[in-house]
């Protein structure tokens, strides 16, 4: 049995790339330095297999967390950057929202909570919003 995660990862960045206007992150290698508009797909938070049809097949469980950051000056209001990440998850539970045909195996995303952030550091000063989606899978 496969996991679905990898090939929802990378059907999602597929997916983000060609719905926002942001760069959107996942894998290796990271970059450098990053965008001053970033979507980042972030790791799975897989729950055990829930086996059914007699160990056959398993019903794959797990949070995946997508991060929007945005980075201004130190002299930029947090809530005008936290607007402009906000804004951004959005468009996010939006497209996965109207994600027609999931990738194969995945019968159901599902937004789940959401938490912001905020970070000031050498002159600059970063706010964001972590998203979790809730995904659920046969394998």
């Amino acid at each position: 049995m496969t996991s679905t995660v990898p090939a929802f990862k990378t059907a999602l960045a597929s997916r983000l790339r060609a719905a926002l206007s942001c760069a959107v992150y996942y894998g290796d290698p990271a970059p450098d330095k990053m965008a001053d508009r970033a979507v980042m797909i972030g790791g799975a938070k897989r729950e055990p297999l829930e086996w059914v049809c007699g160990m056959s097949q398993a019903n794959e469980v797990y949070d995946l967390d997508v991060a929007v950051s945005i980075l201004g000056p130190e002299q930029e209001t947090h809530e005008t950057l936290l607007a402009l990440a906000y804004g951004i998850n959005a468009d996010i539970v939006t497209s996965v929202l109207g994600w027609g045909s999931l990738p194969a195996g995945v019968n159901q995303v599902i937004p789940a909570a959401s938490e912001d952030f905020e970070d000031v550091d050498g002159g600059w000063r970063e706010a964001g919003v972590v998203q979790t989606f809730h995904v659920i899978a046969r394998i």
